[in-house]
This record gives C-alpha cells, structure tokens and sequence, in this order.
C-alpha cells in the first residue's frame, strides 16, 4: 500500500487504473479538513476499504457537519 499525502497522487492512481480512498485524517490549525489517500493495485478495492474503515476508526478524525439555516 501506497500513503499518499496530498491530492496529486489520487491523480497519478486515476491515471494508471489503481484505486485510491481518501478518508478525513484532522484539522488544520485554521480548522480547514485534511484528509489522507491511500492506493493500491488494480482490484485492491476490498483491502483499501477495509485500511480506510480502520484508520477512521483508530484516529476518529470525522466529525458530523453542522448545518445552519438561513
């Protein structure tokens, strides 16, 4: 498996036919959303959902909107 820390990887992944999942991984001191990719090889689908599943469940980075009316 591949990490992958910004969005230009999941470009290159698209490009070669290899899956790539991008999960939320944090904040940015502003408060700005970081997420985290990570690719595999072609028909790795399964084992990148099970990676992904498991680090939002390690780091519990995600966190429910707030919608506000206007």
């Amino acid at each position: 498996m591949i990490v992958i820390p910004n969005d230009e990887g999941s470009h290159i992944s698209a490009k070669a036919g290899y899956p790539t999942i991008t999960v939320p991984a944090g904040y940015t001191s502003a408060g700005e959303p970081v997420g985290i990719s990570f690719a595999g090889t072609a028909f790795s689908e399964p084992i990148l959902f099970e990676i992904a599943y498991a680090f939002e469940q390690i780091t519990r980075c995600r966190k429910a909107p707030i919608f506000v009316q206007e």
